[in-house]
């Protein structure tokens, strides 16, 4: 459940006195890459990080940044959740280090790099993660880790305080540095033997000789380009093709980009924060460009002069940097906002792309790309929504990955990019028309998208009469009523004079001429002529706030009975919203989203 709905919280009355009840769930999960109906580029998952197995070219693990981890058996043709992510207090999930002696042992770094939230530090799980247990970091964000090729009790980690060191399986770590630096990258020199690491802050460089021991800032040739603070975050790059070659890329707006010859000793400025923009949509001066945590940089693993920089497009240089060409467009070929990329360590001619629309693979150099990423359903859900009449017919809009719809069995993407609209379905038979809050529009989910005749160009709530599907209140800062919404543009009457922002809307199923509106200042609004020609609401003041969130209900057998929540509390009322008792007892103390009924339950109990 915490890959489905992360954003939606729902509380359900139901009646105390009833038998405990165990109730079979499955996710609803876009298992398959959606079908794209958009046009623009589409995606499943925000994957901060991918890892081939030590050994098996066929085994891969990506960690989605709040799904879990996802393991492939197949080379990426297909993927299955690792449960014992789903057990585990929080999904954000930033990096995964695999034991090379022994696959059942995986190790997680835990945060949301995207947001360089602090996670929990580092999860071991010793049965290939059906189960996960903390060690005793502390609560950190850990973006990589590496594994001492020489001995795989010891790892080194980059965190959000620091670089830490663990030489017993992560029983204990140990700072290697000052936990007041930050960390965005750690890797190993290529080198046959070599025991040099490099890491890398928001605009600094550190070596280590000595496997993660000690750790040296290194100066020599590289600087902050003129004009800007800091280096905006920094990415390195190696190559066994040539292990004295080390890239040190800058992220200031154009992209900055130093190279050393001598093992990160020293470097030179190849290219500095002018044309092209690398981290831009196209090469355009104008572009705001990437943050740090869309920003990766690849050296090719035979000619170390092949260089790659990905954010919002791919970018190739075939000569160390010097210039540069663009692969990719951000909406046509290759989902944006992309983390790592890298050789296939088994497989030279395949490039791998990790992004915040999933796991895509390259065979042509980085001009073409394929979605490898069935069965990671990681979608960060900011609200969810099926058809009352059609169970087949759900909606979901994401963050980074736009609009999806479930029909037929099938997943279809209609929309890219952050889609955080609440949405609703009527009640007509068959249905498939949704109702967009943030824009008034409705669209036939398989089909166009329209205005449908409201006079505000956005709403903050919608009801719906399932007796009677033609009718509807929606409410923004008045109230407005139609009786032909199935029509191409239904007429709307207000009904309401309050110039308040309305936070729910609710119309009795035992009788439509009942219309309860909560407002924002704590104001309930209540009517039982909403249909006549001149509707009369009564104004009740509720017991709680409801600056942020609310929701109302009737119930179906006796109307004058009504439950809301207001903010983080739950209240019930027996007189049709006259008073009200507090029900919170010991619910959490966070917003309620909304509160539904059981419309097929008719016990005068509740």
């Amino acid at each position: 459940m915490n890959r489905m709905l992360t954003s939606f919280f729902l509380v359900l009355f139901v009646p105390l006195y009833l038998p405990a009840q165990t109730a079979n769930w499955t996710a609803l999960s876009p298992d398959y890459f959606p079908t794209n109906v958009s046009g623009q580029i589409h995606g499943i998952s925000r994957i901060s990080e991918m890892k081939f197995h030590p050994s098996d070219p066929n085994k891969m693990y990506a960690i989605s940044a709040r799904g879990g981890l996802f393991i492939s058996t197949n080379a990426g043709a297909s993927w299955t959740i690792a449960p014992g992510t789903d057990k585990m207090p929080s999904n954000r999930l930033a990096s995964v280090c695999v034991d090379f002696t022994d696959d059942q042992i995986i190790y997680l770094g835990t945060g949301d790099d995207n947001y360089y939230y602090s996670g929990t530090g580092v999860w071991k799980s010793v049965n290939g993660g059906n189960t996960f247990t903390q060690t005793p970091m502390g609560n950190l964000l850990v973006l990589e880790m590496i594994m001492d090729p020489l001995d795989h009790n010891t790892i080194v980690a980059a965190t959000n305080a620091g670089i830490y060191k663990t030489s017993n399986g992560g029983v204990t770590w140990t700072a290697k540095t000052s936990t007041a630096i930050s960390f965005y990258d750690l890797v190993q020199n290529q080198g046959p033997g070599s025991r040099v690491m490099y890491a890398a802050t928001y605009s600094d460089f550190y070596r280590s000789t000595d496997f993660g021991d000690t750790w040296t800032q290194i100066t020599s040739g590289l600087y902050v380009p003129a004009g800007y603070s800091d280096g905006g975050g920094c990415r390195i790059g190696v190559s066994p093709a040539n292990p004295a070659k080390v890239y040190f890329y800058m992220n200031s707006k154009g992209g900055t980009l130093f190279k050393s010859s001598d093992s990160g000793l020293n470097f030179v400025n190849i290219k500095d924060s002018i044309s092209p923009y690398l981290t831009g949509y196209t090469n355009d001066p104008s572009d705001p460009g990437q943050g740090n945590y869309n920003t990766g940089f690849c050296v090719d693993r035979t000619d170390s002069n092949t260089v790659y920089y990905v954010g919002h497009v791919v970018w190739k240089s075939t000569n160390g940097g010097q210039t540069w060409s663009q692969l990719t467009n951000w909406w046509a070929v290759l989902h944006t906002d992309m983390h790592q990329m890298f050789v296939n360590p088994y497989n030279l001619s395949q490039l791998w792309n990790m992004n915040d629309g999933g796991v895509w693979l390259s065979t042509n150099g980085g001009s073409n790309w394929t979605p490898k990423s069935d069965g990671i359903y990681g979608y960060e859900i900011y609200h969810g929504y099926t058809s009352p009449t059609r169970k087949d017919m759900v909606s979901i809009g994401t963050q980074d990955n736009g609009e999806l719809y479930y029909s037929g069995n099938t997943w279809y993407c209609n929309r890219g990019g952050d889609w955080s609209s609440k949405v609703a379905f009527d009640y007509f038979p068959s249905s498939s028309r949704a109702y967009y809050y943030d824009n008034a529009r409705r669209r036939y989910v398989t089909g166009g998208e329209s205005t449908y005749g409201l006079p505000v160009s956005g709403f903050k709530d919608i009801a719906f009469y399932p007796s009677n599907p033609g009718l509807a209140v929606v409410g923004d800062m008045e109230a407005y009523r139609t009786s032909n919404l199935g029509s191409g543009t239904p007429v709307w009457t207000q009904i309401t004079s309050i110039a308040k922002t309305i936070k729910a809307v609710h119309i009795s199923p035992a009788d439509s001429n009942r219309v309860y509106i909560i407002t924002n200042d704590q104001n309930l609004y209540v009517s039982t002529n909403a249909w006549s020609g001149t509707p009369v609401f009564t104004n009740y003041t509720l017991p709680s706030a409801t600056s942020s969130t609310a929701g109302i209900i009737s119930m179906k057998y006796n109307p004058d009975i009504l439950y809301a929540v207001c903010n983080n509390k739950a209240y019930k009322s027996v007189n049709n919203g006259a008073t009200w008792t507090n029900i919170t007892y010991n619910l959490p103390s966070i917003n309620f989203m909304d509160v539904l009924q059981d419309e097929y339950f008719s016990s005068a109990d509740l």
